[in-house]
């Protein structure tokens, strides 16, 4: 069952963050986190938000083994996108909805506008670490500059673990980035088949 991002306690998301910065700062709470999981699987998620200023402090490996402690276990294999620049195409963040996608590789992390691609990737069950969905009228997605929010802001957690150049494909590259992305597959033997974003 998806996290359903527009209810929680804001509160207890923040007490659980400041337990993974302290782990990270060397304090040995590894039994705080674990119990806080263990009360509320969904805690990881919502603290997740990787728009925090300190969420780079927070080494990857640290949530990856939240997000599998909390247990989440996906339904199957399902396509997933990310609109990103190129070198941050194994991310975590990933979306099932391709419009969510276009509307992030059109801003940057700071909401700036930006002029980024869209990569594609099936991901198995075993790489899916979360999922979560809220409605656009309950929270406040995008920026003011983003106009065309879809519906439903639908997000999957990825274990980068398993993503590579084979796995991870172009599927829309803004005209700026198409012969870098001609040379890439003309290297790895793959197929021009992605499209030409407008921009």
């Amino acid at each position: 069952m998806p996290v359903c991002r527009a209810h929680y306690d804001m509160r207890s998301n923040d007490d659980f963050f400041r337990l993974l910065l302290r782990y990270t700062a060397g304090e040995d709470v590894l039994g705080e986190i674990t119990a806080a999981i263990a009360a509320r699987p969904d805690i990881v998620y919502l603290a997740w938000g990787p728009t925090r200023p300190e969420h780079d402090t927070i080494p990857r490996e640290l949530w990856i083994w939240c997000f599998r402690q909390a247990g989440y276990v996906p339904d199957g294999p399902v396509l997933l996108y990310r609109g990103c620049a190129h070198y941050a195409r194994f991310g975590m963040s990933w979306t099932a909805d391709v419009r969510i996608a276009e509307l992030f590789s059109r801003m940057d992390h700071a909401g700036g506008p930006q002029a980024w691609n869209v990569y594609a990737h099936r991901a198995e069950p075993c790489e899916v670490l979360a999922r979560s969905y809220v409605h656009s009228s309950e929270h406040k997605i995008f920026p003011a500059h983003i106009t065309q929010m879809p519906l439903t802001w639908d997000e999957y957690v990825v274990d980068p673990a398993y993503l590579t150049d084979e796995n991870v494909v172009a599927y829309a590259i803004h005209p700026g980035d198409y012969s870098n992305m001609v040379s890439e597959c003309a290297r790895l033997g793959r197929p021009i088949d992605f499209k030409i974003k407008q921009p």
